[in-house]
């Protein structure tokens, strides 16, 4: 592990080593499009497919629909802002948000996806690159050829890492940044915020890497390790509260 990652070592010590016994190991899960449905379903909104888009029914009105992950919580020029580094870049930094500098290297730090929606944060992941997970648990912790072979591959999981649910342990500060992040994009009320953090209980020194208004909600309902979050429902929930004004 390189020298420099001292956060990332101290997370896996803290709170990924003392739990590994607790960890999600799946050989399937549902799409983020089988969970918006279910979460659509519980709230007794219709689903009805137009074209390849979802189109959102609750009592006999249209309330939104979803393209290809993207509900319209998000805009056309939210997307597409988003989808831009250069755009995205100059959005934040209206806003006085922290972001990296350009000359210099990234500093030390967890990697954390928070998912915004609506005014705050409802999830937040940080992820562990298994290399470095197996480089320092110790021999009676070390993980199997087979659980690793199924972390690798499991369907919740960033490819070469696992999902932490770090959602209780954001500092109000990050949570805070996180959507001010979302919402400096006008249009953009839905959808995941990188960031790169020193420490998870402040807010000082994080930065915000960029926004993700594809991002599945898979992995915060089922993290390799921590809570299950009904990222689904809040995106939902959403929909409802814009219908209802």
């Amino acid at each position: 592990m390189p020298e420099n990652q001292e956060a990332l070592r101290g997370f896996i010590e803290g709170h990924v080593a003392p739990s590994l016994q607790e960890l999600r190991i799946l050989q399937t899960a549902p799409s983020h499009r089988s969970l918006l449905r279910q979460a659509l379903s519980r709230r007794t909104v219709e689903v009805r497919t137009v074209d390849h888009t979802d189109v959102f029914v609750f009592g006999g009105t249209v309330i939104g629909g979803m393209d290809h992950r993207v509900t319209t919580l998000v805009s056309a020029h939210a997307r597409r802002i988003a989808a831009d580094q250069t755009l995205t870049r100059k959005h934040l930094q209206l806003q006085n948000l922290p972001v990296p500098s350009e000359d210099q290297p990234l500093p030390d730090g967890l990697d954390v996806r928070a998912y915004v929606a609506g005014p705050q944060v409802v999830a937040a992941v940080a992820y562990v690159p298994l290399a470095a997970l197996e480089e320092q648990i110790s021999p009676e912790e070390t993980l199997n050829a087979e659980q690793l072979a199924s972390l690798r591959s499991g369907p919740a999981n960033p490819e070469g890492g696992i999902a932490v649910d770090v959602t209780e342990l954001l500092d109000p500060a990050l949570a805070e940044l996180a959507a001010d992040a979302l919402w400096s994009v006008p249009g953009l009320a839905a959808g995941a915020v990188d960031l790169l953090v020193p420490q998870l209980d402040a807010a000082a020194d994080a930065v915000v890497l960029g926004l993700d208004v594809e991002a599945s909600v898979v992995t915060h309902h089922l993290p390799a390790l921590g809570q299950s979050r009904d990222v689904a429902g809040a995106i939902v929930d959403q929909l409802l509260i814009r219908a209802s004004r």
